[in-house]
């Protein structure tokens, strides 16, 4: 029961995480960050609205995390399901989920993480000499949005794409909660090893003190026949 409780507790966890920004960036036009399903989360100020060259919308796919969901979701399933039952086939189906749900986690957190330059490059400005993002520039200097960058007047930071600590809380969570749930099958089946070897070796092990019994009486000229 407790194995079951662990294993619900995670597939629950993780179903929610998979809602939270898994990878973020920020640039000199603001900040995007994406869920495991693909959905982007923009703060610009459009600099580069009216340039000729704009920045192109970083295209993810949430295909992985609806594969991650979804083997969650149904190992959260099947879980309730075998409460009652207790039957082996149902740990074995748990156990096939999580891992799914593990494996699947694993390669939203590498996808994510090969579109970090899409992202980055969505907070860009445009090219320098353009007319559209002088005008952005312009525009957001005297609204007070932010500054106008001048080489070698002001210091400015940037900083890369990165995978969140939601995505790493996922990954983490979903390689437990498969680590539990495994070990319960695989120990279930190292039980019944064990539990066929000593019936197997059960008659092997007797015998001989049957024989030195049966001689006995052979021997035994006062035992009754």
């Amino acid at each position: 029961m407790l194995v079951q409780l662990i294993t619900a507790t995670g597939c629950v966890l993780l179903l929610l995480v998979l809602f939270q920004p898994w990878i973020a960036a920020s640039g000199v036009d603001g900040k995007v960050d994406s869920n495991a399903f693909g959905t982007l989360h923009i703060t610009t100020s459009l600099v580069s609205l009216w340039s000729s060259s704009p920045p192109h919308r970083a295209a993810i796919s949430g295909t992985w995390g609806i594969l991650t969901g979804l083997s969650a979701l149904g190992g959260l399933c099947t879980i309730l399901a075998n409460l009652r039952t207790q039957r082996a086939l149902g740990s074995y189906a748990v156990a096939t989920l999580t891992a799914a749900a593990a494996i699947f986690s694993s390669a939203t957190l590498l996808y994510l993480n090969s579109k970090s330059g899409d992202l980055k490059s969505m907070l860009g400005s445009g090219p320098a000499l353009d007319l559209g993002t002088q005008a952005g520039l312009i525009i957001r200097w005297m609204s007070g949005n932010g500054d106008y960058p001048v080489p070698g007047l002001h210091k400015v930071s940037y900083s890369t794409a990165r995978l969140t600590g939601w995505a790493m809380l996922a990954a983490t969570v979903s390689i437990l909660t498969a680590a539990t749930s495994i070990n319960r099958p695989l120990r279930n089946d190292l039980f019944e090893r064990i539990r066929s070897i000593r019936y197997s070796l059960a008659p092997a092990i007797q015998s001989p003190s049957r024989l030195d019994s049966d001689i006995t009486h052979e021997q035994d000229p006062d035992h009754p026949m």
